[in-house]
């Protein structure tokens, strides 16, 4: 069968005609008040160039959008609304409240007058809801149960797992994860001090083990994009110095900061940085899996050079980290080695020169995030050495753990003493690594108790008052003031930890030194 050419580009134009655009990132979005989106209509190459493009707010009169445009647009109800980007029919809108929840549309016209349309549905959430069910899915072992709730708007949380009888303090936990495993997340927010309940069923399934970067480098953006292939519901941005963290929710634009193409259904996260960048913008950037622990992501270097970059970043490795364990515990639950840089192989030794190498299927998944992790380490008090090298850094990377073991109970500062009377004495006890206290007192050799400290109120006058630095770092003290004949003997230092509300008593001693004599020379 033979065309002529007109009726060649006839057919064309027919096709383009019939293959609709599609709004992106979805045609449903749900932002909380006070926040922003992005929408975009996703075209066919078909379509061609892009001669037109309008948006409209509800039945309000379409606006003409102009793609070059560098100041926003006010609307009527004082959203912000720029162009999405020069090549792109779409808009980054700012500054939403309770009255922009409508329907938003875009429309855009190619050079031959042809005409592709798109809907958002934009719901504006309440700070605050009350009771909602959250599904979750995880890798089968070991990941983190999270309550939803910003924590801007949230006081305090509790997570329940009611068929384990098990109860968490905590807006975020660490845990087993099987399949179907339930919690209850219970969370008091600010304001009226209402409570939200949180219902959150886990589907766990094995995820997969790589990532992949790219970055787009344009003349008015940097675009960082961060693939998985594993199933996605959740990825945050952290920037150079991790001095900003950003959670990277399809659609949202904050003014400044754009998710751009995040797709979750596609295992897409980006991250959008208009240009010029600040100087705070230059350096490492990670996107990362919120849903996992330990995390999975990707690395990216922004502004300048990988070589320098990882230069950079490598002169802050020198410091030693601190990792405290209890005499009681048996394990040191993790150790993570950060690097710059994908790794390629890791290892950790111990003071004893035992040396230990990573999990084969956790360190897939972390490698690309420039991570490697160890689990369930021996507590071992001393110096830990981890090293790590990679294909954009040949050299062994070392880095430098130190392990400060002490009793769970905490210790005594000031044992046994010995002073004259009429003098001030000081007694101490701590607890382990400065955990706040709630109750501090000490029983005097009559058996007197000597109230101290609460978290509401210290004693600061009086024959035995407070001392030390504070109930929130950890010290019980007491000072005598005048020691006379009822202060010597033994005294009990008691006190109860905030986080456990665990009671430590501890023995100390005080003596009365002996009155010297002297003998008169005749």
């Amino acid at each position: 069968m033979r065309f002529e050419i007109n009726e060649l580009v006839l057919l064309v134009i027919a096709f383009a005609r019939h293959c609709a655009g599609v709004m992106r990132p979805s045609d449903a979005l749900s932002v909380m008040a006070g926040e922003g989106f992005t929408a975009y209509l996703d075209l066919p190459k078909t379509f061609g160039a892009i001669e037109n493009c309008w948006f409209q707010f509800g039945a309000e009169e379409k606006i003409k959008l102009d793609l070059n445009a560098p100041n926003a647009i006010i609307t009527a109800n004082a959203e912000e609304v720029l162009p999405f980007s020069s090549t792109v029919c779409g808009i980054r809108v700012n500054k939403v409240s309770y009255v922009s929840a409508d329907t938003w549309k875009l429309e855009v016209e190619n050079a031959f007058g042809d005409y592709e349309r798109g809907e958002l549905k934009l719901s504006v959430l309440a700070t605050h809801r009350k009771h909602f069910n959250t599904s979750v899915q995880l890798a089968i072992g070991e990941g983190a149960i999270s309550c939803s709730l910003s924590d801007t708007a949230t006081k305090e949380c509790k997570i329940i797992d009611h068929k384990r009888n098990q109860i968490w303090n905590s807006c975020n936990i660490y845990t087993t994860i099987k399949p179907n495993r339930t919690f209850d997340c219970y969370t008091k927010n600010w304001g009226s001090m209402t409570q939200s309940h949180e219902h959150i069923v886990v589907e766990a399934k094995n995820s997969s083990l790589y990532t992949t970067a790219s970055v787009t480098d344009g003349d008015d953006s940097v675009v960082m994009r961060c693939q998985f292939k594993s199933e996605l519901r959740g990825c945050q941005a952290e920037s150079p110095g991790g001095t900003a963290e950003l959670y990277l929710m399809e659609g949202l634009y904050n003014g400044r900061y754009s998710a751009y193409d995040t797709l979750y259904s596609k295992q897409r996260c980006a991250l959008e940085i208009p240009k010029p960048l600040n100087e705070s913008e230059l350096g490492l950037w990670r996107i990362y899996n919120t849903e996992v622990v330990p995390p999975t992501g990707c690395l990216f270097y922004i502004g300048k050079s990988k070589e320098r970059i990882i230069a950079e970043e490598l002169n802050t490795l020198n410091d030693i980290k601190q990792i405290h364990a209890y005499d009681t515990d048996k394990n040191i639950e993790l150790f993570t080695c950060e690097v710059p840089f994908i790794i390629y192989d890791c290892y950790l030794r111990d003071p004893n020169n035992t040396v230990y190498f990573p999990d084969a299927i956790r360190f897939e998944r972390t490698r690309t995030y420039g991570q490697c992790h160890f689990s369930n380490m021996p507590v071992i008090a001393g110096s830990w050495i981890c090293g790590a090298r990679g294909h954009d850094y040949a050299k062994e990377v070392l880095q430098n753990f130190e392990v400060i073991v002490k009793p769970k109970v905490g210790e005594v500062l000031t044992e046994s003493l010995k002073l004259r009377r009429g003098k001030a004495v000081e007694l101490i006890c701590q607890s382990a690594f400065e955990e706040p206290l709630t109750h501090c007192a000490f029983i005097d050799p009559l058996g007197r108790v000597h109230l101290v400290g609460t978290a509401h109120s210290i004693k600061t006058a009086g024959h035995v008052k407070y001392y030390g630095r504070g109930l929130l770092w950890g010290d019980c003290g007491a000072q005598i003031m005048e020691t006379n004949s009822d202060d010597y003997g033994i005294w009990k230092c008691q006190f109860v930890t905030f986080a456990d509300k665990r009671t430590s008593i501890f023995t100390l001693r005080l003596r009365e030194s002996g009155r010297r004599s002297y003998k008169r020379k005749l």
